[in-house]
């Protein structure tokens, strides 16, 4: 839980500065210790959480791009992995893979049958690194081999930023009611979300300091997460909330509720508005999770 006086400590101030360096980005594994052509190790691994197609897609093509970009040097042909990781994902799932195994032994297959030859690494190579992220995306604890999806969103520069912007009860009430009205985008919203579990950046951008992560996160969200409308965060957030129907989670449904307009909620039901309804319930998380409306920002204020 959060000091009282503020949800964001003197630490963001202290390595605002630190220079912005994606290089520092956890390296892509080139061992075929967890994925190979025969597949992999850990079994069972249901994708069905996993319900926004093109969402999960766009967030694939986009991270392994990234991170090869970051472990090398930007090259287009990293683009063209990613966005043919994200078509492949999207292939196989309509045609019916819905595990984890399945889904490597698709992409790895898949990836052996496009030109790769600028590119330093090998389709099975990917394959892992996918594999990584779709746990992540899940809330799965990686496997031993693995490590943390890219969280280059998660800077001390945001952080500092977003410090910056709160300084004021009066300001807080304007972020829930941007946050939940689609005014605030959902990567800064995964960054308050990501420091009320207790994560911290760091000089080194992309390196969070995961020790303050609070014990119910610690095991299943290895990094800062990254939440969108369909990820799958977004249940455990709703199951980390008091039961529906308590007085507690009434408190926290009636305070966002003054905040963005008594009817509002009612018309997202109404018109089935799944982007209002997702922000809902993440400003309801964020009230249970902290004090958020309460103090200044940074004890440093």
């Amino acid at each position: 839980m959060f000091n009282r006086r503020s949800i964001f400590s003197v630490w963001a101030l202290s390595v605002a500065g630190a220079a912005f360096n994606l290089r520092a980005l956890p390296r892509l594994r080139r061992s075929r210790s967890c994925a190979s052509s025969t597949g992999f190790a850990e079994d069972g691994v249901s994708l069905a959480q996993l319900v926004g197609l093109e969402d999960d897609a766009k967030y694939l093509a986009g991270a392994v791009q990234e991170i090869l970009d970051t472990e090398w040097i930007q090259q287009p042909i990293h683009e063209e992995i990613g966005r043919e990781v994200g078509d492949l994902y999207i292939a196989s799932r309509k045609a019916g893979v819905n595990d984890l195994n399945g889904m490597v032994i698709d992409l790895g297959t898949g990836l052996s049958m496009i030109d790769m030859g600028e590119a330093y690494v090998g389709p099975w190579d990917v394959a892992n690194s996918v594999a990584d992220l779709l746990l992540a995306r899940l809330g799965r604890e990686l496997c031993v081999c693995s490590t943390p999806p890219p969280s280059s969103h998660f800077t001390a520069q945001v952080v500092a930023e977003l410090d910056e912007s709160l300084g004021s009860t009066f300001e807080r009430w304007k972020f829930v009611r941007g946050l939940v009205e689609g005014e605030i985008s959902w990567v800064k919203l995964s960054c308050v979300v990501a420091l009320m579990m207790g994560f911290r950046p760091t000089a080194e951008p992309g390196v969070p300091d995961t020790s303050g992560v609070k014990p119910e996160w610690k095991t299943n969200v290895a990094s800062p997460p990254l939440l969108d409308v369909s990820a799958p965060l977004l249940d455990a957030l709703e199951a980390d909330l008091p039961e529906p129907g308590s007085d507690a989670r009434a408190m926290y449904k009636e305070l966002v509720c003054t905040i963005v307009g008594a009817g509002a909620l009612e018309e997202a039901e109404r018109a089935g508005d799944s982007e209002f309804l997702a922000r809902f319930g993440v400003a309801e998380w964020i009230l249970h999770a902290g004090d958020f409306l309460q103090g200044e920002t940074s004890e440093a204020k």
